[in-house]
Formats: C-alpha cells, sequence, structure tokens
C-alpha cells in the first residue's frame, strides 16, 4: 500500500516493511521496536472441511475438532523481561498451553509450559502470564494498536504483577482455566453449528474418556497404532456413533 501510494480504507493491524526494503532500519537489530511480537491464529476446523476425508475410516465427518488457537512469536523485544527472546508461545481453546525456547529448542519438541516445568521455576509462571496478556492484546488490537504497544510491555516482571490490573494466577491450572473462559473453541460462522459432543452418544456425553480418544478414534488407516492403545479404544469405542 505505502508503495502504492495508496490509501487503506480501514485500519491495517499490519506494519509497513519498506523500512527494512529500503535499509532505514536493520534487518536484524540488537532490540526489535521494528516488530518483536507477531501474532499467529487459527479458528474452527472440521474433518467435512476436505473431501479427500471423507472415506477415511473412523474420521470424525461433520464434526468439528477443539484446534482453535492462538501462538504469538516473540524475537528480541524491546524491554527487561523480552530482551533476548526468541520463543514461542501458543493458547488452544481447550486451556492448553505450549512455549518454546527457538534458540534452543528450534524444532519444538520441548514444551516448558507443564506442571512439571513451571511448578518448580516461578519466574517461567510469571512469564507464561505476561505472554498470555500478550497475547489477549495482540488478539483483540486494531490498526496501530497492534505494533505499537513496546510502552505497555516494558515493566521488569516485578513491576508488572504489583499492579491489580496485572493479577497473577496461582498455579498453571488456574491460567489455562482463565485461557478456557476467555478463548472458547470456535465454530467459523459459515458453518453448520457445532456438534460439542463430537459424536458421543448421549448417555457417555459427560463421561471421562482417556485420551487420545476423547473425541473419538483420531488415527487414519495408514496410521500404526500400538495394541495397547487399540485395546482402550475398544473398552470406550461404544460412547461414539459409528
Amino acid at each position: 500500500v505505502q508503495l502504492g501510494v495508496l490509501q487503506p480504507s480501514y485500519p491495517m493491524d499490519g506494519k509497513s516493511i519498506l523500512p527494512l526494503l529500503t535499509g532505514e532500519i536493520p534487518g536484524t537489530p540488537a532490540v526489535n521496536n521494528f516488530r518483536w511480537a507477531a501474532l499467529l491464529e487459527m479458528y474452527g476446523g472440521s474433518s467435512g472441511v476436505g473431501q479427500r476425508y471423507q472415506e477415511m475410516k473412523n474420521f470424525y465427518q461433520h464434526h468439528f475438532f477443539p484446534n482453535t488457537y492462538q501462538a504469538v512469536r516473540v524475537v528480541n523485544g524491546p524491554s527487561e523481561w523480552a530482551g533476548q527472546a526468541d520463543w514461542l508461545y501458543v493458547e488452544w481453546c481447550t486451556g492448553e498451553q505450549e512455549f518454546y525456547n527457538m534458540t534452543s529448542d528450534p524444532y519444538q519438541t520441548r514444551n516448558l509450559a507443564v506442571s512439571s516445568v513451571v511448578d518448580s521455576d516461578d519466574n517461567l509462571l510469571r512469564l507464561l502470564h505476561r505472554l498470555s496478556r500478550l497475547l489477549g492484546n495482540l488478539g483483540n488490537c486494531r490498526g496501530s494498536e497492534c505494533h505499537e504497544m513496546n510502552q505497555s510491555f516494558e515493566l521488569p516482571m516485578d513491576e508488572y504483577f504489583v499492579s491489580s490490573e496485572h493479577r497473577m494466577l496461582h498455579s498453571l491450572d488456574e491460567l489455562q482455566a482463565s485461557i478456557r473462559n476467555k478463548f472458547p473453541c470456535f465454530n467459523p460462522p459459515n458453518m453448520t453449528k457445532v456438534d460439542i459432543n463430537l459424536g458421543r452418544k448421549s448417555f457417555a456425553v459427560d463421561l471421562h474418556v482417556p485420551e487420545p480418544f476423547a473425541f473419538g478414534f483420531p488415527f487414519s488407516d495408514e496410521e500404526y497404532v500400538p495394541e495397547s492403545l487399540l485395546q482402550v479404544w475398544e473398552e470406550y469405542r461404544h460412547y461414539f456413533h459409528s
């Protein structure tokens, strides 16, 4: 738009990369004041969206998966808490979280947002809270608000959580419950109403089913499924419509 000397008809969440192309600012600055946090998001999804899946055995045709998520990529932020950041943080509508240090774990094999790690590191829990708030701001921002929030997040960790405005929940479970409340699994407006039971028979709607079978059988015919998992599925398959 800027190169074409055009005026957008609505506020744009993005930021022009013209200063990068012209060399006005360096491509890899020590402090990334250009845009240090980038939003990624996906709302809803269904096995009925792709024709190629319709003949797949036991696949959830016409049912929605809880695969709505928001994520933020943080690189070399402008403040103390994110100054050397190279992070990927993800929130799922189920309340689950993922957090990766992309410098030491570029292939995202070690999720740090799990109780076994967070319970022994108060600073990590504080960081997850801060990233969750950052993600919420990015998901609801408009226009230049989306890339002009350095000031809002420049406080050090301790100062940030002194204010009651930034109340910190005391456990990872509490944080994940708050994510479920603010970020419901999404039903795309152009699709039919979501079946919240995801194929379960009426008697089994509220019954516990162990993972990975909470929403039915998640494997395709081409995948190898261990015998131990197949035995679990046989125990619970009568909970679901065939």
